[in-house]
């Protein structure tokens, strides 16, 4: 149909409007690089409606990231970045364009794309994604600094509940960074984070790396505190059985015998359950 009035109606003032509903049609369908052509025709079009320039462009984005066209999708990104979209949209678009960067091996510039966002955009929860989107290029690059002074600026700008969990799985990761630089007091810090504002399954990973960066300070009780609270808050999670025998292991090296032998019939019990 959208064809049909194009071919017979194209200097009709509703033709780009058939022209973006061909593109929908085109993109839903799977056919990502035609959807794109239609668009680049559309977008191009003289004195076309703002409302639908920007709509054009935020499926030209998609469309061309769909087509793995990365210089294509960072183009598209940079003409709807300057069309007054609203701030979800853009955001979602900035991660099209910095994922097409870094897959092409290039996360300096994709780290541009966040940090012209962070610019532009006076939206607080925009900030707090882009930031997070910089903080996981750090990890991703394994600079423990600059992914950990990033976390902490986030922070700062006390996110929403929406994106607290986004930022908590960061904090998580970048103590990862911390923990395997034996650098056990800054990723301490950051786990607690994560368990403290976590999604449930990362609050009993952040809670067990708590206890086991405890252990590894010989730090027995604190460590025992840890692994308890997994096994009996987290029961169902897959480190629970590890927890409750580092419970035990704990409790042995802090010479607690008695419940350490009460936390190793617990573990054999589950075992047999």
């Amino acid at each position: 149909v959208y064809r049909d009035v194009l071919a017979r109606f194209s200097a009709h003032e509703l033709a780009g409007q058939a022209r973006y509903g061909l593109a929908w049609c085109l993109y839903e369908g799977g056919q990502h690089g035609d959807a794109a052509r239609e668009l680049d025709l559309l977008v191009d079009t003289p004195q076309l409606a703002p409302e639908l320039a920007r709509s054009a462009l935020e499926l030209l984005v998609w469309a061309r990231s769909k087509s793995k066209d990365a210089a294509g999708t960072v183009e598209a990104y940079g003409r709807f970045a300057r069309c007054g979209a609203e701030p979800a949209k853009l955001l979602g678009a900035a991660r099209l364009a910095g994922a097409a960067l870094k897959d092409e091996g290039k996360p300096l510039e994709a780290r541009v794309v966040y940090e012209d966002l962070l610019r532009a955009s006076r939206d607080r929860d925009v900030q707090v994604s882009a930031l997070i989107e910089c903080a996981w290029l750090a990890i991703d690059a394994k600079d423990a600094d600059e992914a950990e002074a990033l976390v902490r600026t986030t922070w700062k700008l006390t996110p929403q509940a929406a994106t607290q969990a986004a930022l908590a799985e960061a904090s998580f990761f970048v103590g990862e960074l911390r923990f395997a630089a034996h650098d056990e007091a800054r990723a301490l810090a950051l786990y607690e984070l994560a368990e403290l504002h976590g999604a449930p399954g990362l609050k009993a990973q952040a809670l067990y790396k708590c206890g086991f960066t405890r252990l590894r300070n010989d730090e027995f009780d604190a460590a025992a505190l840890c692994f308890a609270r997994v096994a009996s808050e987290h029961a169902a999670h897959e480190l629970a059985g590890e927890s409750r025998y580092l419970l035990g292991e704990s409790h042995a090296r802090a010479k607690h015998f008695d419940e350490a032998i009460e936390a190793a019939r617990g573990g054999a019990i589950d075992a047999i359950v």
